[in-house]
């Protein structure tokens, strides 16, 4: 979804719009170099919403806040990790030039940034125990 919401603002994004996107980067830019999870993970969430926002598809934005809301916790642990914040504060910038450019066909180095962030996200999901048939249905 995300991808989706960048590549329609890449078409649409004003000078107001792209000012408001960079001061987050650079907010999120600074939390990472002092290491404030918590603040990187509020600013994290304010720049993908405004993506979405911005993006200009209202239903789109109503399912992405239940999706946000749904991997808000996954979203958190994933800065835990040593050396996500950084990683992931490089990630966004190269995100906000990939809209700025204008071309609704992300580069490579986005598409990068969205997989490395879905790799350290999927490395960090705890293990789930596994389900047992319950006793007593119909067809056991």
């Amino acid at each position: 979804m995300d991808e989706l919401a960048g590549r329609r603002l890449a078409q649409s994004l004003t000078a107001e719009q792209s000012r408001l996107l960079r001061g987050i980067v650079e907010k999120m830019e600074q939390a990472a170099r002092a290491d404030d999870a918590d603040a990187y993970h509020l600013l994290n969430l304010e720049f993908h919403h405004r993506v979405v926002e911005f993006a200009g598809n209202r239903k789109m934005s109503s399912m992405y806040r239940k999706l946000v809301k749904e991997l808000a916790l996954a979203r958190r642990r994933n800065l835990s990790e040593e050396q996500a914040l950084p990683q992931s504060a490089a990630e966004h910038r190269q995100i906000l030039k990939a809209i700025a450019s204008g071309d609704p066909r992300p580069p490579a180095g986005a598409v990068r940034a969205r997989r490395a962030s879905k790799q350290r996200m999927l490395r960090n999901e705890p293990p789930r125990a596994p389900v047992r048939a319950r006793a007593g249905r119909k067809g056991s």
